[in-house]
């Protein structure tokens, strides 16, 4: 039912490996157009969606009450990190999808060499 984690370890490190031996110069894409107009729009998405947090203030907070917060309640370096995979991941899946866009494909040649 589960995989034994020595095979799953193989299997990403074989592709960590595969991808780092890629010639990125034999890469060739078909439709470059889309996927430049789609990372713009999801450029100009996470560009107005970064100001959005920084120009407004959080709802939530009330700076004005005049009580500091003491460090011992606020959230630890860890619990931060982990709350910033998931956004992570969606950059991660955005990437993937505007590089999916663009038809990728790797041009391959063969040589045969034989007697006729």
């Amino acid at each position: 039912m589960f995989l034994p984690w020595n095979e799953i370890v193989g299997f990403f490190t074989t592709s960590v490996q595969e991808l780092l031996e890629t010639e990125l110069a034999q890469v060739r894409y078909g439709n470059i157009g889309m996927a430049t107009w789609l990372a713009v729009v999801v450029g100009v998405v996470a560009v107005a969606s970064l100001a959005r947090l920084a120009l407004r203030r959080p709802k939530h907070a009330r700076h004005h009450s005049g009580y500091v917060i003491d460090p011992e309640h606020k959230k630890p370096i860890w619990v931060r990190v982990v709350h910033s995979v998931p956004k992570l991941a969606v950059a991660a899946a955005l990437a993937l999808m505007v590089v999916a866009s663009a038809d990728p494909f790797l041009t391959a040649t063969e040589e045969v060499t034989g007697y006729i």
